[in-house]
Formats: C-alpha cells, sequence, structure tokens
C-alpha cells in the first residue's frame, strides 16, 4: 500500500504587469497572438488543477476563448475590446491567487505503528482523569461490531486544549502505544503553502485513511488545530471549509478512526468547529503534586542525592509545564557538566528553576501579546466588513467584486483596487460573499429593529 501521494496543482505563469498593453489599432491586432499565448498558459494550468476553482476557471478560459475569437472576426473598435479581454483575463489570474507555474503540492502520511512508539501513559504525570476519558474513547476501536450491531452512532471526534508544554502531544502517542493502534500526524503529513494547496492537502489525506486503510483502527491526530480552524472571517476560509466537511466525512463507526485534535488557543477556532466533536478535554498546567511525580519519572535515570526536596522543587516551579519541568532537569546536567559534579542536588535544581521563572514570565507576556495583536488584525478586518455592510454602495461594490472573482469574469481598476484593499476576502469568494450576506442581513434586522423601537416610542 503506496504511503505517499502527490497533488498538482498548476498557476498561471504571467502576472497582469507583463499582460501586454496597446496604443494604436495595428499594436492591438499584433497582440492578440500574445493573448492567445496567454491563453494556452491558462488551457495547460487548467488541466491540473482541482477542487472549486475548477469549474471557475474553465469558464473563464471558454469565456476568454470566444472573446479572443471575436476580436479576428470584428476588427470594429478592437481596442476596446482588446482591453475588456484583458480584463477577463486579469480576473482569471487572480482567481489562481498565484504566478507562480508548475507548483506542486505533496503530501507524505506519516504513519506510526504501535510498536515504534515510545511514550507510555508512565511518562506521564497525574493526569488520571485525562488518560481515563482518551481510554475509554481508545476502548471503542475495539468494539466496532458491537457498537454497530446495536446500532451506536459515534462521531470518534476529540478535541484536547491546553497550554504549551502540558503534554498533549504526549498523551495522544502514549494512547496510541497503550491501544496498540498506529497513529497519523496529520500536521506533518500536510504541506505547507498557500490556502488553497492546503485545502487539497486536507481532502486528500482523509481520503487516503478513508479509502485506502480498509477500515483499520487508527488514531488520526491533528496537532496545532487551531492553525487550520481559524475563523471564517479570516483568509484561510478555503482551509476550514475543507476541514469542516472532511470532518463530517469520517466517523468512528463507519471508518473505525479517532480523530484527536489537539490546540493551545481555542479562543482562535471558529464556532462551528466545536459542533464536530464529542468531547472537549482539556489538560491543565500540572499542580504540585503532578509536578513532583514529572520530576521523579525525569530524574529516574540520573545520579541526584537521596534526600532531594521534592516537595520544595515542586514549589518553585509553578506556573511550569511538562516540557518546562524537562528543560530544567536538560539544563541541570549542563552545569553539572560545567561544575564538574555528578550527583544533581535540590539546590542545583532550585537554581535553575529560579533561573527559569523569569524566562517563564515572559514567554507569557509575549504569548498575551502575540494573542492581542492576532485580535487586534481580526478586529480591523470585522471593522472593515462592518463598514461595508452599513454603507449601501460599499455593500454592492464589494459583492459585486467578489462575484465577479468567484464567475472569472472581467474587473475594472476600481474592482482590482477592492480586490487589493479586502485581500483577505478573495481567496475563497463564494465563502466571503456567504458571510458579508449574512453580516448584511443581520445588520438590516438590527436596523429594522430599531425603527420598529422608535416608531413605538413616537
Amino acid at each position: 500500500m503506496p504511503k505517499n501521494r502527490r497533488i498538482r496543482v498548476d498557476y498561471i505563469s504571467t502576472p497582469l504587469a507583463d499582460v501586454p498593453t496597446v496604443d494604436a489599432l495595428e499594436d492591438v491586432v499584433n497582440s492578440i497572438n500574445s493573448l492567445k499565448e496567454e491563453l494556452d498558459s491558462l488551457k495547460e494550468g487548467a488541466s491540473g488543477l482541482s477542487g472549486e476553482i475548477i469549474e471557475t476557471v474553465k469558464k473563464s478560459i471558454s469565456t476568454l476563448t470566444d472573446r479572443i475569437n471575436g476580436l479576428e472576426e470584428d476588427k470594429k473598435d478592437l481596442s476596446q475590446k482588446f482591453d475588456s479581454v484583458v480584463g477577463a483575463l486579469a480576473a482569471t489570474i487572480l482567481l489562481t491567487q498565484k504566478v507562480k507555474r508548475e507548483k506542486e503540492v505533496d503530501f507524505q502520511v506519516i504513519m506510526k505503528k504501535p510498536e515504534e512508539l515510545t511514550f507510555t501513559f508512565d511518562h506521564l504525570g497525574n493526569y488520571e482523569d485525562v488518560k481515563a476519558q482518551l481510554e475509554d474513547y481508545a476502548s471503542f476501536l475495539g468494539k466496532i461490531p458491537e457498537l454497530k450491531s446495536r446500532g451506536v452512532k459515534l462521531g470518534g471526534k476529540l478535541l484536547i486544549c491546553g497550554r504549551p508544554g502540558t503534554g498533549k502531544t504526549t498523551l495522544v502517542y502514549a494512547l496510541a502505544k497503550e491501544s496498540k493502534v498506529p497513529i497519523i500526524d496529520f500536521q506533518k503529513s500536510l504541506a505547507t503553502g498557500p490556502p488553497e494547496d492546503i485545502a487539497t492537502g486536507i481532502h486528500a489525506i482523509f481520503k487516503f485513511v478513508r479509502e485506502d486503510l480498509n477500515n483499520k483502527p487508527l488514531i488520526l491526530f491533528i496537532d496545532n488545530f487551531d492553525a487550520l480552524a481559524q475563523s471564517r472571517d479570516l483568509k484561510q476560509s478555503s482551509v476550514l471549509s475543507a476541514l469542516l466537511d472532511e470532518l463530517d466525512s469520517i466517523n468512528l463507526c463507519d471508518h473505525s478512526i479517532l480523530v484527536i485534535a489537539a490546540t493551545n488557543r481555542p479562543d482562535l477556532l471558529d464556532a462551528a468547529v466545536w459542533t464536530r466533536f464529542d468531547d472537549v478535554i482539556s489538560v491543565p498546567l500540572p499542580d504540585v503534586r503532578a509536578r513532583a511525580e514529572i520530576l521523579h519519572l525525569l530524574l529516574s535515570r540520573l545520579l541526584y542525592e537521596k534526600n532531594i526536596d521534592f516537595p520544595q522543587v515542586s514549589e518553585a516551579t509553578e506556573n511550569f509545564s511538562g516540557a518546562d519541568l524537562e528543560n530544567l532537569v536538560s539544563r541541570a546536567v549542563v552545569l553539572l557538566e560545567k561544575r564538574r559534579k555528578k550527583i544533581l542536588t535540590t539546590d542545583i535544581l532550585l537554581e535553575i528553576a529560579h533561573s527559569m521563572r523569569t524566562e517563564i514570565l515572559q514567554r507569557i507576556k509575549e504569548k498575551q501579546l502575540q494573542k492581542r495583536n492576532l485580535q487586534r488584525e481580526e478586529y480591523l478586518h470585522q471593522a472593515l466588513v462592518q463598514d461595508v455592510v452599513t454603507d449601501d454602495k460599499k455593500y454592492e461594490k464589494l459583492l459585486l467584486t467578489l462575484t465577479k472573482l468567484k464567475s472569472g469574469d472581467s474587473l475594472s481598476k476600481d474592482e482590482i483596487l477592492i480586490a487589493k484593499n479586502f485581500e483577505f476576502l478573495t481567496s475563497n469568494p463564494e465563502k466571503s460573499i456567504e458571510v458579508l450576506k449574512e453580516k448584511r442581513e443581520r445588520f438590516q434586522r438590527v436596523q429594522e429593529t430599531m425603527q420598529k423601537m422608535w416608531g413605538a416610542k413616537t
């Protein structure tokens, strides 16, 4: 069974600035051949496209073909007609979002068998409640025939939330090993690139696990889930749409797949995402007891003084994640080497812990700042959209621009400028139109309600 799949996506080769412009009728006639070459490039690119954009591009190419043929047959007002065809060509190029040719989107399914995994629940601290919840769902993978016979329908989708370093990834890999089922790392399998490429990769990977694995039990792990499932108002709406569609396409009982997503930014997730999961599991920072257990595990292979004060070190590591504690022990070992000592002591652990506290507090501040900046960008986008939906002329202009982008019609100079100003909406015009109309209708309902209230008062 092949693990490698390749998806080919071709883009238009010539940017808009390279499309010839003319001043005289003779120059226009001579430029038709160049326009035909550009059309041939579009046709070649369309042969490799997949997804929703293919029909739009094909329609645009068909329209362009007819219009170029018309240029040769009717020489009247040729200059104006040529400019119109160039505008249509520009719109088609904008649809592809990039001017890079022969771009390939690759993915290689990263699957690990349980015997290849090293983490077990013994490597984790006091997360008994979380472990129990995960084990309950994993146990269903071995009971699918029984569940089907009882008519039970389980989505088999879990969302794990927790701060960075709390052990979310370790928990999932430990679950795969304990359950003796393979695990696919979705994010490592997915190639990076523009939103359309990522959306194509999402469809391909889900198709692979649905159709090529013969219903063998497995865990599909989507780490850093917020990178894919952010608000549909942002640029990556095509990614979100692909993800939602594919999450709906599988379930545990029919496909023997347990989907587990993990995020440290649940605040960024789109509202529609939450309804796709059967359960949400929170992984907190380890408490004093859990930190002591983690330190015991980390120090078990090292030489340390017999009377080491684990409670004191645990108290000194407040707000430390499991990853922070691992880093603490690593730094302590390095410090031992520098001081040419062999036995780890309480004092050394406390010294490192105190030095790390400042770093951790700074990291928390930086995360908070990053969060505020992302929120500020999202608020800016929302403010721009809100300004449009409350203004009839702006709304109609933006709606018309998005509609033309969706259908592949030519854009005027003003519309090209609008598309640039609202770039965060142009990656998926169809979805953006839906969002825009929803916001417009909501605004109009509020206006009607206010008018009724005002009328009642008067």
